[in-house]
C-alpha cells in the first residue's frame, strides 16, 4: 500500500519504477541494498544515479515506518544532494510527528562517513588550485593517504602539461564553467594515472567563487585498453604492409612467368604484344583530356560562328572529328575488355520495329552528308515489337553501316529487314556496292585488331575492334552474323536475333 500511494510521486521521477518497487520489495533490516537507477530530469533527459536503501523499523516490531534511500547522482552532485537530504528529512520529520529518531548529519563524521562511501575520488581546491579537502580513494588512487596532500597544491601530482592545461581551466571555473574531461594525474612512484574528471565550481551563500568541486572516476582500464588496441592496430598494418610488399612480388614474378609462357607460342606474342600496345595506349585516363578536347572545340566553334569568324573553322572541326574518333576507338577497347573478363550485361527491353529503323535512318543521314552513296530501307515484314538489347543491336548494325560507307565509294547501301521464320529469327542485312573481301579473309573478320587488307588499313580509318564487338554482342544475345561477299563487287553483313517476344501491331 505504501508503494501505491507513492507511485505517482515515484513514478515521475525513477525511469524504471518497477525496478524501483522490486528493490523495495527485497529490503531487509539486516542488509542494506544498493541499485543503479535512472532518474527523469525536469528538461527530459536521464540522469544515471546510484541508490542505497537502508530499512529502518518501528521500535519493537518488524514492520517498517519509513526507508532512508540515499542518492549518488553519476557526476557527483554532491552539495546538491547532501541539502537536498536535510531539507526531506526536516520534512519528515514534521510529518512523523512524536516519532523520535536522531538526526544522523548533526553526528560528528558524518558528511566524511558519505563522503567516503563514494567510489570516485573526491577534491576540493581553492580558486588557486591548492587542495582544501581529498577523500581516501583519491588519495589511494594517487599513491598518498588523504592528509599528506591537504595543503598541497594540485601541480604537484601533474606533469609539466598537466600544470598548463589546469592553469587554464582554473582560470575559465571563476566564470561558472562546469567541465567532463580526461586527464592524466602522476602518480606517488612517478607513474601516470588516466582519470576522468567532473568539475563545478564552488560557491558560497553570496555566489563568491570559493574554488573547485571535482569527482574523479580511475579510467587507467579503458586507457590501457585503448593503448592495447592501437599497439595491435599498428601491429596489424606493419602486417598489411608485409603482406602487401610480399604479394606485389609474387605478382611481378607471376607476370615475368605468364610473359615467359607467352612467348612459347608465336601467336600468343602477336596477339598480346597488339593488345598490350592498344590497352596502354588507350585506357580511362584518355578519357577525361579527350572530353575537354572536345567540349573546348564545341565552345571554339560556337564562339566563331558568333562572332562571324571562320577562318579556323576547318581546322576546329578537324579537332573536333578527330577527339571524338578517338574516344569512340577507347571506348571499343574497354567494351572489349569487359566482354572478356564476362563484366557485361544485356539490358533486354521491347523494341518497336519502326521506330528503330528510323533511328538508324537518322543516323545514316548524318554518315552521308558528304557522299553521294544512295541509301535505301527495305522492310520485308509485318509491322512487330521485339525483346532485345536496344543499345548493342544498334551498335552492331551502325557497325555495319559505318563499314558499309567506308569501304563503298560509289554505289548504294541497302538495309534489309526480314524474318525468318522457320528458325524464328528477326534478321538485318547490310548490303554494300563496295570492295568486297577475299575469301580466304573472310573467317578472320571477327578477330580482334584485324582487317582483311593492310592496304585499307591505311587507306580507311579502324583498329579492327568494330566486327569484334558485334559478334561477342550477337552471341551474348543469342544470335549469329554470317558474310557474304565477292572481292571488287561488295559485302553483305547479316544479323539474326531470336524473336523471343513478338507483337503485330498492325
Amino acid at each position: 500500500d505504501a508503494l501505491n500511494l507513492t507511485a505517482g510521486i515515484w513514478g515521475k521521477l525513477i525511469d524504471d519504477y518497477d525496478a524501483f518497487c522490486l528493490t523495495l520489495v527485497k529490503l531487509t533490516k539486516d542488509q542494506p541494498l544498493t541499485q543503479t537507477l535512472y532518474w527523469n530530469h525536469t528538461d527530459g533527459h536521464k540522469v544515471e544515479a546510484c541508490h542505497t536503501f537502508v530499512y529502518a523499523p518501528m521500535q519493537g516490531s518488524d514492520a517498517f515506518k519509513y526507508i532512508d534511500i540515499f542518492v549518488r547522482f553519476v557526476g557527483l552532485e554532491l552539495l546538491d544532494y547532501i541539502k537536498a537530504l536535510e531539507s526531506s528529512y526536516e520534512t519528515r520529520s514534521k510529518d512523523c510527528g512524536a516519532l523520535s529518531f536522531p538526526k544522523v548529519w548533526e553526528e560528528p563524521g558524518f558528511y566524511e562517513r558519505v563522503v567516503g562511501s563514494v567510489n570516485d575520488g573526491i577534491l576540493v581546491n581553492d580558486p588557486n588550485g591548492q587542495i582544501l579537502y581529498m577523500n581516501e580513494n583519491l588519495a589511494k588512487l594517487l599513491g598518498y593517504s588523504p592528509g599528506e596532500l591537504l595543503g598541497k597544491h594540485l601541480f604537484d601530482v601533474m606533469d609539466e602539461e598537466g600544470i598548463q592545461l589546469t592553469k587554464k581551466r582554473l582560470s575559465e571555473r571563476i566564470s561558472g564553467t562546469e567541465e567532463v574531461f580526461d586527464f592524466r594525474f602522476v602518480h606517488r612512484n612517478g607513474a601516470h594515472v588516466w582519470t576522468r574528471v567532473s568539475a563545478k565550481p564552488l560557491v558560497d551563500d553570496d555566489e563568491r567563487h570559493m574554488g573547485s568541486l571535482v569527482s574523479i572516476s580511475d579510467i587507467s582500464a579503458r586507457k590501457k585498453a585503448e593503448q592495447d588496441l592501437q599497439v595491435l592496430l599498428n601491429e596489424l598494418e606493419q602486417r598489411v604492409q608485409e603482406r602487401t610488399k610480399l604479394l606485389t612480388r609474387a605478382n611481378s614474378e607471376l607476370k615475368k612467368e605468364v610473359e615467359e609462357r607467352k612467348s612459347a607460342e608465336k601467336r600468343a606474342i602477336l596477339a598480346s604484344r597488339a593488345k598490350s600496345q592498344f590497352l596502354a595506349n588507350m585506357s580511362h585516363e584518355l578519357r577525361t583530356p579527350l572530353n575537354a578536347i572536345i567540349g573546348y572545340s564545341e565552345i571554339l566553334e560556337e564562339e566563331m560562328q558568333s562572332a562571324g569568324v571562320d577562318d579556323f573553322q576547318q581546322d576546329i572541326e578537324c579537332i573536333h572529328s578527330s577527339a571524338q574518333h578517338l574516344l569512340q576507338l577507347i571506348s571499343s577497347i574497354l567494351d572489349l575488355s569487359n566482354i572478356e573478363a564476362g563484366r557485361m550485361e544485356l539490358q533486354s527491353e521491347e523494341i518497336y520495329l519502326d521506330e528503330f529503323l528510323s533511328e538508324l535512318r537518322m543516323m545514316m543521314e548524318d554518315m552521308l552528308q558528304q557522299s553521294e552513296l544512295l541509301f535505301i530501307v527495305e522492310q520485308q515484314l509485318d509491322t512487330m515489337s521485339f525483346i532485345a538489347d536496344r543499345g548493342k543491336l544498334r551498335q552492331i548494325i551502325f557497325n555495319f553501316l559505318s563499314n558499309a560507307v567506308k569501304f563503298t565509294l560509289t554505289g548504294s547501301i541497302c538495309l534489309r529487314v526480314r524474318h525468318d521464320v522457320d528458325q524464328a529469327h528477326i534478321i538485318f542485312d547490310v548490303e554494300d556496292t563496295g570492295i568486297g573481301i577475299h575469301e580466304d579473309d573472310i573467317d578472320a573478320l571477327f578477330s580482334a585488331f584485324w582487317q582483311a587488307d593492310g592496304s585499307a588499313t591505311r587507306r580507311f580509318e579502324g583498329a579492327g575492334l568494330g566486327l569484334a564487338i558485334a559478334q561477342e554482342y550477337t552471341r551474348l544475345m543469342g544470335g549469329r552474323i554470317s558474310v557474304k561477299s565477292k572481292y571488287g563487287e561488295g559485302s553483305t553483313f547479316s544479323v539474326a536475333i531470336p524473336t523471343w517476344h513478338t507483337l503485330d501491331t498492325t
